[in-house]
């Protein structure tokens, strides 16, 4: 999503987050900069370095 979003024309890009920032009564520079934070981790998410390792949370802390 964050691809296509990038990909529209400056003034829609404005619009867009126009209308969203008026919608949830967050600032659009926040709103933009979400989106390049998702633009930025799906990238990083998708670069072959990110298969090698996967650490999680969820599988609790590391043993030593």
């Amino acid at each position: 999503m964050a691809d296509a979003f990038l990909h529209l024309p400056v003034e829609d890009r404005r619009e867009a987050l126009g209308v969203a920032a008026d919608r949830s009564g967050r600032p659009a520079h926040l709103l933009e900069k979400d989106v390049w934070v998702v633009w930025a981790l799906a990238t990083l998410g998708s670069c072959p370095a990110s298969r090698v390792q996967r650490c999680s949370v969820i599988d609790g802390p590391i043993a030593h």
